[in-house]
């Protein structure tokens, strides 16, 4: 992002930047005294606003605060100033739902401590950054007069660190008195393991920029594509101690991904209550938008009611984005996810293609009764919307006339949980063929460009009568379908063909003898009876032999195709094939 800003920042910010230059060259060296000498420890008058005092159990505990630090820059009142903490869990353990907290003091810097005073709630703002978005978390004030709040953290697994992002606001109407802060950061709400960081607060440093703050998001929005706007505020406030001018803009980053203004759609609210759309541009793989640019006077604040929008054509790869509003050189920023959702039935800008590559059973594959043959099926979205999808399976004799039954053949799938092959059950299909595997579970959703692979094997019992077989595949989404066939033969199996034969006798009359057929296999049908002439008086029958059947034992027709057939289904959704959706296994994005 700070690649795509960096123009346009420098252009809208020149006259700022000289006029603060020599402001910061000035109170560079105070500030930088102050921090140095405040990471101490404090006076016994504010040790209350520490939360808990480490102990021999505090070290027991599993979630330990490993680091507390501030920005590498001056505290300054009346903008927010951004502090981390770290926590680990040391334990071999999750810690479900864990929650810490963070503490804020302030007050004198006497002797290398801190004299805290007793802090104004309505005069700190503490946010807390969580999926994506800044949440203000509810600030209560403790013992010696510190200001206490806690922030969820989830489940943290064994050896995780959670890395806390904090932004500390103090408005310029403090005390003169108060020149030196201390937050600290604990990862139990009840303040255990706290860890503390100290910092000086330059009284004659103000704010350089307007604050930007968001409203309206309840953690990270997610945009559906084509779908309905997420609706949000955006507060332009200016604390600097003058009046300012900013030009308030935006930017939308894909994230990885090249944005396009028709990508995404962006409203803001009238005065009238009506909602029009904002002017969008691009600038490099981002888009922009400019809003208003007009006078903000010291103390007062302006506010933005806005809707963003994803729209049908964003693209397919991205899973996530950044919104950034400017004011001015001062700025807020949100994470926004996406879900590619399933735009009209009439759209005649979607792709809903879908395919099936096999491994492991390509062509015609040959099995051995009682022996598993295993391979894998992966199912692409070729489209441009996300589909969520079924793989049915469908088995069927070569010999249509003969249906079969569920003990000659075992179909099997592999899960990940627990990592284990298990039966699926066989059943009769109603949709033309003759048995199918209910397998699940069923409907992964795939984004543009995704992938679901299936791990199966199929096991031809000593009861399957079938001399070859067909496996059916097909990956059915709601409007779509493609189908792809697996043809499957036994080895050793009987074959088919004809024979004659020719008998010879001997005699001295004249006779007729027939020849029994002979061959590596049953002929069906049978050889034709061989006949055989003579001359004598011996026995007038002879023997004969029959030419060895002419297909090859066991070899299937080559009829049925194995590449994928694509089938587009009407708005009632039937579909010819039928079967249950295959076992999902994998989940991968296309390169």
């Amino acid at each position: 992002m700070q690649k795509h800003l960096s123009s346009r920042i420098a252009r809208r910010s020149v006259r700022s930047v000289r006029s603060v230059v020599s402001v910061r060259s000035v109170v560079s060296a105070a500030a930088v005294l102050l921090t140095v000498v405040t990471p101490v420890a404090v006076t016994a008058t504010p040790a209350a606003a520490h939360p808990a005092a480490t102990t021999a159990a505090t070290t027991a505990q599993a979630l330990v605060v490993t680091d507390v630090d501030k920005a590498d820059a001056p505290f300054v009142l009346g903008e927010p100033n951004n502090f981390r903490g770290h926590v680990t869990n040391r334990s071999t353990e999750t810690v479900k739902n864990a929650t810490g907290r963070f503490t804020v003091a302030y007050g004198k810097h006497v002797n290398a401590a801190l004299e805290a005073v007793p802090a104004d709630p309505s005069k700190v703002t503490v946010r807390y950054r969580t999926n994506g978005s800044w949440q203000q978390l509810t600030l209560t004030q403790g013992a010696g007069g510190a200001l206490q709040g806690t922030f969820p953290m989830g489940d943290v697994k064994p050896g995780d660190t959670v890395w806390g992002q904090f932004q500390v606001t103090v408005d310029r109407s403090v005390p003169e008195s108060v020149t030196m802060g201390e937050v600290s950061v604990a990862g139990y709400a009840d303040g255990t393991g706290a860890r503390s960081i100290g910092f000086g607060i330059p009284r004659h440093i103000t704010a350089h920029d307007a604050e930007v703050t968001f409203g309206g998001l309840n953690g990270r929005p997610v945009l559906d594509t084509g779908g309905k706007a997420v609706p949000f505020t955006a507060t332009v406030t200016n604390r600097t101690g003058r009046d300012l001018n900013p030009n308030d803009y935006f930017f939308i980053d894909g994230e990885g991904v090249d944005l396009d203004p028709e990508h995404v759609k962006v409203e803001r609210r009238t005065s009238a209550g009506a909602w029009v759309p904002v002017r969008l541009g691009k600038q490099d793989r981002v888009v922009t938008g400019d809003l208003d640019q007009a006078p903000l006077k010291n103390g007062q604040s302006r506010t933005y009611q806005l809707r963003l929008a994803a729209t049908k054509y964003y693209p397919g790869k991205a899973e996530k984005g950044t919104f950034t509003f400017f004011a001015g050189n001062g700025l807020a920023s949100f994470t926004y996810g996406v879900e590619h959702g399933t735009p009209d039935t009439n759209d005649p800008d979607v792709s809903r293609e879908l395919a099936i590559a096999v491994r492991g059973a390509d062509g015609i594959t040959r099995i051995d009764k009682g022996v598993a043959k295993e391979f894998t099926a992966t199912v692409t979205n070729k489209g441009n919307i996300s589909q969520r999808m079924h793989v049915l399976m469908e088995i069927t004799d070569q010999d249509v006339k003969r249906r079969m039954t569920a003990g000659e053949i075992r179909v099997e799938q592999y899960a990940i949980t627990p990592r284990t092959w298990f039966p699926s059950e066989l059943t009769t299909s109603d949709e033309g063929g003759h048995l199918k595997a209910v397998i699940t579970p069923s409907q992964p959703k795939l984004a543009p460009g995704a992938s679901a692979t299936y791990r199966l094997r199929i096991v031809a019992t000593p009861q399957m009568k079938a001399k070859s077989f067909f496996v059916d595949l097909e990956a059915r989404a709601e409007l779509t379908s493609t189908r792809k066939r697996l043809p499957f033969t036994l080895n050793n199996s009987t074959g088919t063909g004809t024979g004659t034969g020719t008998g010879t006798g001997t005699g001295t009359g004249t006779g007729t003898g027939t020849g029994a057929p002979a061959g590596g296999g049953t002929a069906s049908p049978s050889a034709a009876p061989g006949t055989g002439t003579g001359t004598g008086t011996a026995a007038p029958s002879g023997t004969g032999a029959s030419p060895s059947a002419t297909t090859p034992a066991g070899e299937m027709a080559k009829t049925g195709s194995t590449d994928s057939t694509p089938l587009l289904v009407g708005a009632t959704g039937l579909l010819v094939a039928g079967g249950a959706a295959a076992l999902f296994i994998a989940r991968r994005r296309a390169a």
